[in-house]
């Protein structure tokens, strides 16, 4: 820590030191005038801090001195108007012992949960669960599958959050239909906020993905190695009603200027074209026992004889 000292009468210097790293005096380390003074830097009094001798060199914060004071007692080429004081920054953020910490998933929202009635807590040492709140929300169901991973559809709901008292992240049971359906976890929501919860796996809905790379080469003299791919993808609906279906890939990415991605084409609108990180996704509609195919393409262009490799 840096604390400066105030500013003494004439010929006692500027005052500073104690138990922080302070303005010391400006005479005893040589240099100025007077003894280290009265002023406070945070210790105790008559205490020497750092001298200003080197304070020439710094470009932080800026204080000032008494205009009478001779600039070329501290430095020749220095007006003493502008010397420094340089301070480290030790500012971090906020961090928590565990990220499953009520504070650290409230994601800076304070919370009040206010319990109906009177409740009887045995002392067993047993976990308790008590109810605060029941409130209805408006669903809309859909499917989704990222192939690439898994080639299996999951049915989700989007929920619009309309309670009183926000969601907090945290583990839960899911029931479908009044029945136990699957585990998952929410995310702290806000009221009018969307939250997704997963409703579990759907066999009626086959998967299937098949990748074909190709490779060439162009030029002659600056020769460029070409790899195209074509990415199939087959979405099989056998259930007795339409679905609609979020299918998720990815293109590659680089943070290498000499690897282009490019000649990126699909046979379907992306209803959200590569991101940053080359996630991309179509939403589509198959009627029911159908089968939709969606074809992706894209190239890998690199010097020649380079070899690709990823995580």
């Amino acid at each position: 820590m840096v604390g400066s000292g105030g500013l003494g009468s004439r010929g006692q210097g500027m005052g500073g030191g104690g138990s922080v790293d302070g303005l010391g005096g400006l005479g005893n380390k040589g240099m100025g005038r007077g003894t280290s003074g009265y002023g406070s830097g945070g210790g105790s009094y008559g205490k020497k801090g750092r001298s200003v001798k080197k304070a020439y060199k710094s470009k932080s914060a800026m204080a000032e001195s008494p205009s009478d004071m001779r600039s070329d007692s501290i430095h020749p080429n220095v007006p003493l108007e502008s010397f420094g004081i340089e301070a480290g920054n030790y500012y971090r953020p906020q961090s928590y012992s565990s990220p499953h910490l009520p504070v650290a998933q409230a994601n800076g929202v304070a919370y009040t949960y206010q319990v109906q009635g009177v409740f009887e807590i045995p002392s067993t040492g047993q976990r308790q669960q008590i109810p605060i709140d029941s409130f209805k929300m408006v669903s809309t169901p859909f499917y989704e599958t990222t192939p690439a991973l898994e080639e299996m559809a999951y049915l989700k709901a989007t929920l619009q959050h309309k309670g009183e008292l926000p969601i907090l992240k945290g583990n839960t049971n899911i029931f479908l239909n009044g029945k136990f359906n699957t585990q998952g976890v929410l995310k702290t929501t806000l009221q009018d906020g969307n939250l997704e919860v997963p409703l579990g796996a759907d066999e009626n809905i086959r998967i299937k993905r098949n990748i074909t790379p190709k490779q060439r080469t162009e030029g002659f003299l600056m020769a460029q190695d070409i790899t195209d791919y074509e990415i199939q993808i087959d979405v099989g609906n056998y259930k007795n009603k339409p679905i609609t279906i979020r299918v998720i890939d990815q293109v590659p990415k680089t943070n290498n200027e000499k690897i282009v991605i490019g000649d990126i084409l699909s046979s379907h609108d992306f209803t959200q074209k590569p991101n940053a990180d080359g996630i991309l996704y179509w939403e589509i509609t198959i009627p029911a026992q159908e089968t939709e195919q969606i074809t992706l393409n894209y190239s890998i262009t690199r010097p020649k004889d380079w070899i690709l490799w990823g995580n």
